[in-house]
């Protein structure tokens, strides 16, 4: 996250200007909290009600698909965030890691997060957002699951793999969302 952070103020296209991150309504320059706030696609200012969640995911293995082999897939149309543009504008994002493993993901216009995707080596993370702040607690520090998901598309192989990306990233309710979730 740092890396993006820095290679925005590095962009050719901003650092001729003297504070090339400056937010006028923030009356200061970007920070990361604000990167990563930014690209939370279900944050929203605090005592907001959060609106239900309508984006519904599958997936089928095993003797429910030809050669067992796993069909999945995602309906992005829950309307989740305060800008309102993820009914309208969805992009597919190709990453190239130098470091790691490529990967295409699939979210809307303006987030560099994750939230379903596959990597070169057919690992498939697909996130469903399962808050429910009424029941339970809510972490104060946790790693936006957006983040989670990218880093394991880009360092995990397999399936157990994850769980040691999700442990390095764990709040200190357990996992990695603030409110819950789920990961396929």
């Amino acid at each position: 996250v740092l890396a993006i952070l820095e290679g925005m103020r590095a962009s050719p296209s901003l650092a001729s200007r003297p504070s090339p991150l400056h937010v006028p309504e923030l009356q200061r320059d970007l920070r990361l909290a604000d990167l990563l706030y930014l690209n939370d696609y279900g944050a929203r200012p605090q005592g907001q009600p959060r609106a239900p969640r309508e984006c519904t995911q599958f997936a089928f293995w095993g003797e429910r698909s030809e050669g067992g082999g796993i069909i999945a897939g995602r309906n992005m149309d829950g309307e989740n965030d305060i800008r309102k543009v993820t009914v309208s504008h969805f992009l597919a994002h190709a990453v190239v890691q130098p470091d790691g493993a490529s990967f295409v993901h699939f979210m809307w216009p303006g987030f560099v997060a994750v939230a379903s995707g596959v990597n070169q080596r057919g690992l498939w993370v697909m996130m469903n957002d399962g808050s429910s702040p009424e029941h339970g607690p809510q972490a104060r520090r946790a790693t936006p699951y957006g983040w989670t998901v990218r880093q394991m598309l880009a360092r995990a192989e397999t399936v157990n793999a994850t769980v040691g990306v999700v442990a390095a990233h764990a709040g200190e309710t357990g996992g990695t969302c603030p409110m819950g979730c789920n990961l396929l």
